[in-house]
């Protein structure tokens, strides 16, 4: 589950449409993926998102939640929130663990507290199949 709270509406006449895109970043890999909209200064999306994550990028990995602001004259930001994917874990580390649900300020890009961003997270481990020539390993996954 994604929510938010306590978003402000730039748009005072009509109701926001809200919608986050959410970004796996380590160094020059970028994964994006979206969610659909939710009206309402105080959205809620019922969206699952899965990032594979190797073990080895953990530390150097950070999520990036930017929420946006559907408008017809072309889209706004509103904030984002980005987090190290090594604080997620260490917040929950047990592989196949129930959901870990974390609270987060959403940042204008002045700095500014634009709201409260809600989400769970849980870390699987998804194996991969066995090839004849080398020894699977389980990778894992991040289920957001």
């Amino acid at each position: 589950m994604i929510s938010a709270s306590g978003l402000n509406n730039f748009l005072f006449v009509f109701k926001m449409k809200v919608y986050v895109v959410v970004s796996l970043i380590n160094g020059k890999s970028v994964i994006e993926k979206k969610t659909h909209m939710s009206n309402g200064c105080n959205p809620r999306w019922n969206h699952r998102i899965k990032f594979p994550v190797e073990e080895s990028a953990i530390q150097t990995s950070n999520l990036l939640f930017v929420l946006r602001q559907h408008r017809m004259l072309g889209d706004k930001d509103i904030g984002e929130v980005s987090i190290p994917v090594r604080e997620l874990v260490e917040a929950n580390p047990g592989y196949g663990s129930t959901g870990h649900e974390v609270d987060y300020q959403v940042q204008s890009t002045n700095g500014k507290c634009k709201g409260t961003f809600t989400f769970s997270h849980e870390f699987r481990e998804k194996v991969q199949p066995a090839r004849a020539d080398d020894t699977s390993h389980p990778v894992p996954y991040m289920d957001r």
